[in-house]
């Protein structure tokens, strides 16, 4: 009984999630060979850190690609998430992020940095700003397409990271950040009816391993996240002849 009005739960090893803030009564009760025992508990619910994250960035362009740098913010605490939402209706995630705009225009870039505890759970301290980007229209310039697309990172939230790798395979994820359903694309330039199959690993902030998938290229998985709670997740594909890749997701509440 975790003392805050929620049904009773039985097992060995439990988690709760407390809807509000505040100090909480519960009762633990056990049998065993020398009969029925109970004992009370407390439990002080706070959010994870003060408040105090000031969001600031810095942007430039390079005809349709624009990069920005979330590191001007300040006031933050030690582990933040870093979420841009780029106003085209895509968005990106990390303290410096790298987008292509399709058409040239005027944008409202939005970054939204978010509290983290220790386990990468998101608390309920966030805070964000905007500024309108007008990107210019220029597609004639391939130039740096060409050099971005041969080399993907490895997120840094990888316990099992390995440096920059080569891939033809792009991993997309959307919405991102997400608050249930994750559509999990691999495209690539290959036939689907050569049926490379692609194993994706979906991973928490501390590395654990939360569901393992098989993909096809250029094909759609559903990925169901009701039982994670909110926080930052790893996504990595592996195809069986051996190439790798990362891609770092946020789930929020709201």
């Amino acid at each position: 009984n975790f003392g805050d009005g929620t049904p009773p739960k039985t097992g060995k090893c439990l988690t709760h999630a407390y809807n509000v803030l505040g100090s909480y009564g519960g009762v633990v009760s056990w049998t065993d060979c020398n009969g029925n025992h109970t004992q009370n508990f407390g439990v002080d619910v706070r959010d994870c850190s003060e408040c105090n994250i000031k969001p600031q960035f810095k942007f430039r362009d390079s005809c349709q690609w624009v990069y920005f740098d979330g590191s001007l913010t300040a006031g933050n605490p030690n582990n933040v998430m870093y979420v841009w939402n780029y106003g085209d209706g895509s968005f990106g995630t990390g303290v410096n992020s790298t987008h292509y705009y399709t058409t040239g225009g005027a944008y409202i870039v939005t970054l939204t940095v978010y509290s983290l505890t220790p386990d990468g759970e998101i608390c309920k301290c966030r805070e964000k700003i905007g500024y309108d980007v007008f990107v210019k229209d220029c597609k004639g310039d391939k130039s740096f397409l060409a050099r971005t697309t041969k080399t993907i990172s490895r997120s840094a939230l990888s316990k099992s990271s390995a440096e920059n790798i080569n891939s033809t395979a792009f991993l997309i994820a959307t919405p991102n950040p997400f608050k249930q359903t994750l559509s999990i694309f691999v495209k690539t330039g290959e036939d689907k009816n050569l049926k490379t199959v692609y194993i994706l690993t979906v991973l928490n902030a501390s590395g654990a391993t939360l569901a393992t998938k098989r993909i096809l290229p250029n094909t759609t998985l559903q990925l169901n996240t009701a039982a994670y709670p909110a926080g930052v997740y790893l996504l990595n594909l592996k195809s069986s002849d051996g190439v790798s890749q990362s891609l770092q997701v946020v789930k929020i509440n709201k």
